[in-house]
């Protein structure tokens, strides 16, 4: 996926590369390849300096939304595992999962559909001892996806580089753990 965005990127930095409106709000958010593989750079920088690296499982129970996408490159830049769970998910589902996975950072919605999922996730944090970090999309604190994964411009990062080459998946690695 890493050599497919890239060579989009070289090929046709401007062209329209996703579409995304939300259900919710009909908000659109539209990115080019260029600024696809830039966001997806910024969040995997930031995942890296949440202490994510290569192998480390990032779950993600989003919505389809832009940053799910973002989420699934940026972990492929970095080697990570992205761990997609459905948004139907509770306690009882996603306790087993994250527990069994090892996810070392949980991405969900603060709110989605009336639903609180930024109290489900604390809820079950003290449960999970390698969940390390709950980053919130649509919240406004330090926990949110904007302070730590797409608001910190990664290249004020002195080894960001460094971060985004050295750990790219090959073609056999593992790149999802998903369950059914």
């Amino acid at each position: 996926i890493n050599d497919e965005l890239d060579a989009c990127v070289a090929s046709c930095p401007d062209q329209l590369a996703l579409t995304a409106v939300q259900g919710e709000t009909g908000a659109t958010t539209r990115f080019t390849y260029r600024e696809l593989a830039a966001m997806a750079d910024r969040v995997a920088v930031g995942l890296s300096r949440l202490g994510v690296g290569r192998n480390d499982i990032v779950a993600c129970q989003l919505p389809n939304w832009w940053q799910f996408t973002v989420v699934y490159l940026a972990c492929s830049r970095i080697g990570a595992v992205m761990n997609p769970l459905m948004h139907i998910f509770r306690e009882r589902e996603l306790s087993f999962m994250l527990k069994h996975g090892e996810a070392k950072v949980l991405i969900v919605p603060q709110r989605f559909r009336g639903f609180d999922f930024e109290a489900m996730a604390q809820g079950l944090q003290p449960s999970l001892p390698d969940l390390k970090h709950i980053v919130l999309v649509g919240g406004a604190g330090a926990n949110s996806f904007e302070a730590l994964l797409s608001g910190p411009a990664w290249e004020d990062v002195p080894d960001a580089r460094d971060i985004l080459s050295r750990h790219r998946p090959g073609p056999d690695d593992v790149t999802q753990i998903i369950y059914t």
